[in-house]
């Protein structure tokens, strides 16, 4: 069983993400994509565990969120875009789509980030946007990951977690 950050802890990964053509197991809790969930959401919804969804990074919230909004569990895939140029190449679109989870939907269930971008380097942005989950890429370490998180302890403008901007905080707190 792998391991996973969710709410800042460093836990066990309960998931089992499903491939399309895969059979449901027998019991479990179980995450499948939004293209199988569309197909066959009377089998999924008949399951007897848990089902999370994944959702690309090119679904637009707005047309799935009666879909997807009640689930336990929501996956965003953040992917590198290959350009062919060198260096670094994030593809944001997932932040945006965390966002409008916890805004629009207003979302309290896990949001969990995954992909070749899920690095310790950028958890402490995701985490802004509504993230509370991360199922880093192969070779970080969760332990060096978690530990980003105290390398800033204020941030200028609001959040998903956060929504009054500093300004705003410290105008709140002068007597």
């Amino acid at each position: 069983m792998s391991r996973v950050i969710v709410d800042r802890q460093i836990v066990e990964n309960s998931w089992l993400h499903l491939e399309d053509d895969a059979p449901l197991p027998s019991s479990g809790d179980v995450t499948a994509s939004l293209a199988r969930w569309q197909a066959e959401a009377d089998s999924l919804r008949a399951y007897a565990g848990k089902v999370g969804i994944r959702i690309p990074n090119t679904a637009s919230i707005e047309e799935i969120e009666q879909e997807v909004c009640n689930k336990p569990l929501i996956m965003l895939n953040f992917p590198i875009i290959d350009t062919n140029k060198r260096g670094y190449h994030p593809d944001g679109k997932a932040y945006s789509q965390a966002r409008m989870l916890r805004e629009l939907c207003e979302y309290k269930g896990e949001i969990r980030a995954h992909g070749e971008e899920v690095i310790g380097d950028v958890m402490g942005y995701m985490e802004r946007c509504g993230i509370n989950a991360f199922e880093l890429r192969e070779g970080e370490d969760l332990g060096d990951a978690l530990a980003r998180f105290s390398e800033f302890s204020l941030a200028y403008q609001g959040s998903a977690s956060g929504p009054q901007p500093i300004f705003l905080r410290r105008r709140n707190t002068v007597a």
